[in-house]
């Protein structure tokens, strides 16, 4: 699975307000830690989170897909 599938997929199995972290991600993905913290990061570089002791929440007027939709160009 590429990376814009799997922020989509975790942005779609993960509302707006809720905290999340690497294990949510790891069981939504069912894929590894090194995956996990790709996404984790790329998640952060497209500044879509906002973290808080290790946790996250999506910010919700952060035009998400817009955003996804241009990792996949320059993935």
């Amino acid at each position: 699975m590429n990376q814009q599938k799997n922020i989509l997929k975790v942005y779609e199995e993960i509302e707006t307000n809720q905290i999340f972290g690497a294990p949510e991600i790891e069981r939504i993905l069912k894929c590894s830690t090194s995956t996990v913290k790709n996404v984790m990061k790329k998640l952060r570089e497209m500044g879509v989170v906002e973290e808080s002791k290790g946790k996250y929440t999506f910010i919700s007027d952060s035009n998400y897909v817009k955003k996804v939709n241009e990792v996949g160009a320059n993935d």
